[in-house]
């Protein structure tokens, strides 16, 4: 089967490699911007194959490579290379976090492979005009959610879940009255136990997985048809991630909720079966509840 995988990944990058070899051979009278603009298309999709085929690492030079210069001027790009530069970005963010699962601090990931400071990245993302773009504005919001819950310095662990439990409520707004109306979906609203508050403690658990990122991500302009899909993976997205902050603080009754909740949602993916059952599974192995984790995990 890793045969197999990496069959399809040579395969995919032959097919690259071709197109753009006829592309950089081709004679067109392409404006310096136009080009900028499929330089940085080619490399996502590089990027894309690389990481959906095991290789994080080589993605992220890609991605570092793509958005250095934007990243180091601080300037919002123009609306042409706002959506590929943005969701480039998403897909670095999705290699961080690849390596952050192995326990490697964000300050440990960017010294290693020479990257940007991740805050850096951020605060580049947030030039862009996220008010006429919602969706862009949610995913910001959870990534931000994600990076906070991957660090794992326990003396920032408080001030981590206070910003991480902002992001989401900035998230769970967008997602109530900007993108559910954009997308003109009827779906059911959020249930307020999404943006309760609590008591916190100290507990930790690893991250959720969440059903979303920047390799499935969805256009950023809206389409109807689409709508019920994109809107139901945005929505198990933010209940994981809420999931998985109140499991951090012991929360384990809300947590298990949350989760259900976004399994209630999962009516377009069968395949979200698993992933239900592997975040079950962490907020019972968090709580020393072994044998119940055991049996979701192998139900998983």
């Amino acid at each position: 089967q890793e045969g197999e995988q990496q069959s399809s990944g040579d395969a995919f990058f032959k097919d690259l490699e071709d197109f753009e070899k006829s592309y950089r051979q081709r004679k067109d009278n392409l404006s310096k911007r136009k080009r900028k603009r499929n330089d940085l298309i080619l490399s996502y999709n590089k990027g894309i194959v690389l990481f959906t085929h095991g290789n994080a690492k080589d993605c992220m030079s890609l991605c570092r490579n793509s958005l250095e210069g934007f990243v180091q001027r601080q300037q919002r790009p123009s609306e042409d290379l706002a959506e590929v530069s943005s969701r480039t970005a998403f897909l670095l963010f999705e290699c961080v976090l690849h390596f952050a699962t192995g326990r490697q601090s964000l300050a440990d990931i960017e010294k290693n492979f020479s990257l940007p400071p991740v805050a850096s990245t951020l605060s580049w993302l947030e030039t862009f005009d996220t008010e006429r773009d919602p969706q862009l504005k949610f995913q910001l919001s959870l990534y931000k959610t994600r990076l906070e819950l991957a660090e794992r310095k326990h003396s920032t662990f408080d001030a981590r879940i206070r910003s991480s439990r902002k992001e989401l409520k900035s998230a769970m707004e967008v997602f109530q009255h900007k993108l559910r109306v954009a997308y003109g979906a009827d779906t059911a609203s959020v249930v307020s136990s999404a943006n309760s508050e609590d008591h916190m403690s100290s507990a930790s658990a690893p991250p959720f997985e969440t059903n979303t990122g920047a390799t499935n991500a969805q256009p950023h302009q809206p389409q109807q048809a689409m709508g019920s899909i994109v809107l139901q993976r945005l929505n198990q997205s933010a209940l994981n991630l809420k999931a998985s902050s109140e499991t951090m603080k012991g929360n384990v009754k809300k947590s298990l909720i949350l989760c259900s909740e976004a399994y209630s949602a999962a009516v377009e993916n069968s395949d979200y079966e698993a992933i239900h059952s592997n975040n079950l599974g962490l907020v019972y192995e968090t709580n020393d509840k072994c044998h119940l984790a055991l049996h979701v995990l192998s139900k998983g």
